[in-house]
């Protein structure tokens, strides 16, 4: 362990065995606000690790640095209802591919970022993370009601992406990863309520605020993802919730059901991205595309804008409704 100027750094896997860790968990506990924590290559196998704290989990890269996760559940789960600003970064996070359908809170799951309805705290999370690699059922979870989560130049090869359940007001933004689903091996689908096998899904349970406080809001912007070899490339459902989704510069091909489908009160804006080879391209919850029996659908109630997409090669139809006034220039032929 050592101070600079303006931070304690510890060291996990050092070359100078005198003051290093020999576990992730153990840095993690020890550290105060604030710490990086390098960690060199190698294998760690890792009980979860909580974190509610600042702090910084460097790895040496994601090629150099696993942390392979010996239980079911969140690998690295992020919480507290205090302030925070964690950044994980250079990881490659591997968990057991546990594919039944039971609790969520068990289920395999590399990052899970979580405020409980008691934490509904005025103070806001901000989350970094970077340059890593997530091989799990579940990428990263998000059930949080205060602050933001960017998720950078990585890459999420899962049965669900990222799952988006919100329980307050919150901001994600996704840029320059690839998201690779688990079709092409004939892999099972993860299924949680009516999200079926997303790379970035956003869904809710109706949720009622015993403060009183508004409908939970999600602000999601993606720019220049790969998505690909999913059900769904972007999912949507929205119930008692309120969805704002930019889309630009995406590459999202060769999903079995489509490439985006919206339900729900969500408002979408998608410039410049290329979708093509799916069974759909964009799929609004609406008939005759998608039949409206059950009152857990609900069916699309927001918006669409954008211009200049190149939505073309989609089996059954790049625009569904074909009748549904998208905007001038929304497609390119």
């Amino acid at each position: 362990m050592y101070q600079g100027s303006a931070r304690i750094i510890l060291e996990v896997s050092c070359t100078d065995p005198n003051g290093c860790f020999q576990q992730i968990h153990q840095a993690i506990e020890t550290a105060t606000a604030g710490t990086t924590i390098r960690i060199g290559p190698g294998t760690y196998y890792e009980k979860p690790l909580i974190i509610d704290k600042n702090l910084v989990l460097q790895g040496a890269g994601a090629n150099f640095t696993q942390i392979h996760a010996v239980d079911p559940g969140p690998a690295i789960t992020v919480r507290g209802s205090q302030a925070l600003d964690v950044t994980l970064q250079g990881l490659n996070i591997v968990t057991p591919h546990v594919w039944e359908l039971t609790d969520l809170d068990k289920e395999s799951m590399g990052i899970q970022w979580v405020q409980q309805d008691n934490e509904r705290a005025q103070n806001k999370h901000v989350i970094l993370i970077k340059e890593s690699i997530i091989s799990s059922r579940i990428g990263i979870q998000i059930h949080a009601s205060q602050g933001s989560i960017t998720i950078e130049q990585s890459k999420i090869i899962s049965g669900t992406g990222i799952l988006v359940d919100p329980s307050g007001e919150i901001n994600v933004t996704v840029e320059n990863n690839s998201f690779l689903g688990p079709l092409k091996s004939d892999s099972s689908v993860f299924v949680i309520g009516l999200l079926v096998g997303p790379a970035i899904g956003v869904s809710t349970h109706p949720i009622s605020n015993a403060n009183g406080s508004s409908p939970s809001k999600v602000r999601i912007s993606l720019r220049k993802n790969e998505i690909t070899d999913w059900l769904f490339g972007v999912s949507t459902i929205g119930a008692g919730m309120k969805i704002e989704v930019l889309l630009e510069e995406n590459t999202i091909s060769f999903n079995k059901e489509a490439a985006i489908a919206l339900a729900g009160n969500t408002d979408i804006e998608m410039n410049r991205n290329k979708i093509q080879t799916n069974d759909y391209g964009v799929k609004l919850f609406l008939a005759p595309c998608v039949p409206i029996k059950s009152q857990e659908v609900t069916a699309f109630k927001g918006a669409v804008k954008g211009k200049d997409n190149e939505i073309q090669s989609n089996k059954k139809a790049n625009l569904c409704p074909g009748d549904y006034p998208w905007p001038p220039g929304f497609a390119n032929p």
